[in-house]
């Protein structure tokens, strides 16, 4: 293996590693969604915003926060909304998701 291509696997292998750092887990209850965005679309707006609440036009109210915030852990929560999301008939997603990376902390909350 050349120079170069050592550079890259060891690139690749941090960002790999990067991305599976984290840590997510929710409870079983699910949080009912109405609202002109999905409910992974409005977390990802609250992630990017560095956290906080946001009223859904028909149903719902979802607040993110974050201690210690980094980089992996936003993503992590923002991956983990967008993967447990439903739509049946109106949106649904668990009404607490948790990620953590070391001492880095996200939390996302649905209630009505």
């Amino acid at each position: 293996m050349n120079i170069t291509a050592a550079k890259l696997v060891l690139i690749l292998g941090a960002l790999t590693a990067g991305s599976y750092a984290c840590n997510c887990a929710h409870n079983n209850d699910a949080g009912r969604w109405i609202d002109v965005n999905s409910p992974a679309a409005e977390a990802a707006i609250l992630i990017d915003a560095g956290g906080g609440c946001y009223q859904a036009t028909t149903q719902g109210h979802m607040c993110v926060s974050f201690t210690n915030a980094d980089q992996a852990v936003k993503d992590c929560l923002a991956e983990e909304a967008d993967n447990d999301q439903s739509f049946h008939g109106d949106w649904f997603l668990w009404s607490a998701i948790t990620c953590t990376d070391g001492d880095s902390h996200a939390q996302l909350t649905i209630t009505v």
